[in-house]
């Protein structure tokens, strides 16, 4: 736990009173750092030839990886992370939102299919993932486990023990990235959703989220009693905070999921964009056909043909 907030304080007074690495916590950038070294090795170094295919990934794609990483330093290693625990729901909402909207999709897309194979093949996640990317299967997950997380019934306990706030910090990652993958797929085994089916994805995303939205800005809920010393920092009654949450993330989301659908709009019917399954993995495969091909002879049938007899 963070030192005592005394009363009175201003979100900028209540900065300048903690520590350095309360309000930059160095662990989560040591683990960052090493997971982007991972990657590095795994989708452009030496180890990418350990797995199903020795192109690097394309620099746009190393990109989108990093910068999901930088957000999640954003939003579990900055200032912001104190505020969100100790201060302010509406700030956590924010951590939520780029750690869900933000920094998930960006890792996925930046994830190249020759990283994503193993897990998909694997026999302990081969089931779990092929089912939990079902597009209704993942928008039902993450919608109903997010929603019920937000709730004090059970956010307030998580908040009280760290070790269970970063499991719910885990699987609402984990679940985000099952959620946005029918959106930004690179496996070519279970490829992105395309065209009509993935507008009508976009949208049910946008519409399942609505009760909790509604709960947090029209419920008329006190707010959360963690958050009570939320009013004297930022002049918010707890009341607003919540509502000030739900708008923050609803604008965040709505912003990314806009994104996608702008990107299903402007690919309608590409085929190069968004080719089938098969059609993408045939041609990665190499040919593995065996004989010649049919209405030519072999080199042997030649010869016998033309030794005399």
């Amino acid at each position: 736990m963070s030192p005592a907030i005394p009363a009175k304080f201003t979100w900028f007074t209540l900065l300048a009173h903690q520590p350095w690495y309360v309000l930059w916590p160095p662990w989560v950038w040591v683990v960052l750092v090493l997971a982007a070294g991972a990657y590095l090795m795994a989708a452009v170094g030496p180890w990418r030839v350990q797995f199903d295919g020795t192109m690097p990934a394309r620099r746009a794609q190393v990109g989108w990886f990093l910068a999901g990483l930088v957000t999640l330093g954003v939003a579990f290693g900055s200032p912001l992370w104190f505020l969100g625990q100790e201060a302010a729901f509406s700030a956590h909402m924010v951590e939520l939102s780029l750690e869900t909207m933000v920094a998930v999709p960006m890792m996925l897309v930046g994830l190249p299919d020759f990283l994503l194979r193993p897990l998909w093949n694997c026999g302990p996640t081969r089931y779990v993932l092929r089912a939990s990317t079902h597009p209704l299967m993942a928008l039902g997950m993450f919608t109903v486990v997010f929603s019920l997380w937000q709730l004090p019934l059970f956010y307030d306990p998580s908040l009280r023990n760290p070790y269970l706030h970063a499991v719910e910090l885990l699987v609402l990652g984990l679940l985000a990235l099952v959620w946005w993958w029918p959106i930004w797929s690179t496996l070519p085994e279970r490829p992105r959703l395309k065209g009509g089916a993935l507008m009508i994805y976009v949208v049910a995303a946008v519409v399942f989220l609505f009760p909790l939205l509604f709960f947090l800005v029209m419920g008329g809920v006190p707010g959360y009693p963690v958050y009570g010393q939320a009013e004297r920092i930022f002049g918010l009654t707890p009341a607003t905070d919540m509502q000030m949450g739900g708008v923050l993330f609803r604008v965040i989301d709505t912003i990314s999921l806009g994104v996608a659908g702008v990107n299903a709009f402007m690919h309608w019917g590409d085929p190069a964009r968004y080719p089938d399954a098969m059609s993408r993995a045939d041609a990665r495969s190499p040919d593995v056909s065996v004989g010649p091909p049919v209405g030519r002879a072999t080199p042997t049938q030649t010869r016998r043909r033309d030794s005399p007899r």
